[in-house]
């Protein structure tokens, strides 16, 4: 019955049938998959958006039977399509994969603001440590997108940072010199995340200390001094 509800031909029925079969089925049944897989290329965008997200639900992470449908939809025409495609690729790829990299790194250029958070966040978890094209990608917005974005930027880059990695290092510490205080302090917390149990942390608090502008910000300032109580406590318990 509900096979042949998928083969419907009304657009509305094929919708309410793909939401149940993804919501019922068991995850990984193949059988289901493939009955969703052909809905994708739907001309109806509803029922292009319900079988993006019954694969979110049935697929296997890394599994290319569902990525693969999935990433031709992050150019659909509908912007609601193509976030969910997004969204999906978050869920369903695997750190490393190369395929899931190339498509969240040309979303990231998307019209929709939206659509460049998820493809940001995305990538963030997808892209190996050190990735050097997502990198670039978040280097280069933390220069010149708008201030919210420039934040989100921070955050990613420090997911793609390893501790001893010295070189990005220094592209993260862009963003103490941001002219937003809100992107200030991501890089303050984003260098906390990755360098808290190493020496470098003193050094960095320091920078941090002299090159915010911490007389415009009160709240900026006693931050900052709290940060620096901090790193030099767990610096001194750690290595002393």
């Amino acid at each position: 019955m509900q096979v042949r509800s998928l083969r419907h031909e009304a657009p509305s029925v094929r919708e309410a049938a793909t939401r149940v079969l993804g919501e019922f089925a068991v995850r990984g049944d193949l059988r289901a998959i493939g009955y969703i897989v052909p809905l994708i290329a739907h001309e109806m965008a509803y029922v292009r958006y319900a079988s993006i997200i019954a694969l979110m639900n049935l697929g296997m992470p890394g599994d290319p039977t569902v990525l693969e449908p999935i990433i031709q939809k992050i150019h659909d025409p509908e912007i609601f399509v193509r976030r969910e495609a997004v969204t999906a690729l978050q869920h369903l790829s695997v750190r490393g994969n190369e395929r899931c990299v190339l498509a969240l790194l040309s979303c990231m250029q998307d019209a929709d603001e939206r659509i460049r958070v998820a493809a940001m966040t995305g990538l963030s978890v997808v892209a190996n440590p050190g990735e050097p094209r997502a990198v670039a990608a978040f280097v280069k917005k933390l220069r010149v997108d708008t201030r919210p974005m420039r934040k989100l930027s921070v955050e990613c880059l420090a997911c793609l940072i390893k501790e001893d990695d010295y070189v990005n290092l220094e592209l993260l510490m862009v963003s103490l010199e941001d002219t937003e205080h809100i992107v200030r302090q991501a890089g303050v917390e984003a260098i906390i995340k990755v360098y808290a149990y190493t020496y470098m942390i003193v050094c960095v608090y320091v920078y941090i200390y002299i090159r915010m502008h911490i007389f415009m910000y009160m709240y900026t300032y006693i931050y900052t001094y709290i940060s620096i109580f901090i790193c030099i406590y767990v610096y001194k318990y750690t290595y002393i």
